[in-house]
């Protein structure tokens, strides 16, 4: 499929091996209608025990779940040649002011926006996610957070009212031509 977790979960067994990973020091929560495939995918790489999947929610029960997350996950398109679209998802991820944890094929436009505006990670293999995660985990241990400082400025021109304008520029110039 096209967000296709087990990249995901690949990265997480091998952080699970690495660190000895217990659920006391992390969990990654599902919340949603292709939640059940997170179970299948933890069952398959071996780390059920790291996965608690929630299923579908009303949509204020999911924005009070991510609110409390300490961070959250953005699966982009497992297909290299599927890249370019950035979702819905990462932008109320913006509105949440939390850090993105976003794993994804090679996608230089999702990639740029996230390390542009400072949102979180950008990972593309296994070992990324392990690594990522790594570091994560660790800031959590030490200081109780994911270290978050987001480039507010960056982040201001993906609002919708930016959006809108810029789209009104857009269709001005081509009505003049």
């Amino acid at each position: 499929g096209q967000r296709d977790p087990g990249l995901l979960f690949d990265g997480i067994h091998i952080l699970k091996e690495k660190l000895s990973l217990t659920p006391e020091r992390f969990q990654a929560h599902f919340v949603g209608v292709r939640s059940e495939m997170a179970a299948d995918f933890a069952a398959r790489y071996g780390v059920s025990d790291l996965v608690k999947v929630f299923g579908r929610e009303s949509y204020p029960d999911a924005l009070r779940r991510q609110s409390a997350a300490t961070a959250l996950l953005l699966l982009g398109v497992n297909d290299p040649m599927g890249g370019g679209v950035l979702t819905g998802k990462m932008f109320e991820f913006f509105g949440l002011r939390r850090p993105i944890f976003c794993v994804s094929a090679p996608d230089r436009d999702l990639e740029d926006v996230i390390r542009r505006t400072d949102t979180g990670q950008f990972v593309t293999t296994p070992a990324g996610v392990a690594e990522g995660l790594s570091r994560w985990i660790a800031d959590h241990e030490q200081t109780g957070a994911v270290s978050y400082a987001p480039n507010v400025t960056e982040m201001n021109k993906y609002h919708r009212r930016e959006c809108a304008g810029k789209l009104s520029e857009i269709l001005d110039e081509s009505r003049r031509r």
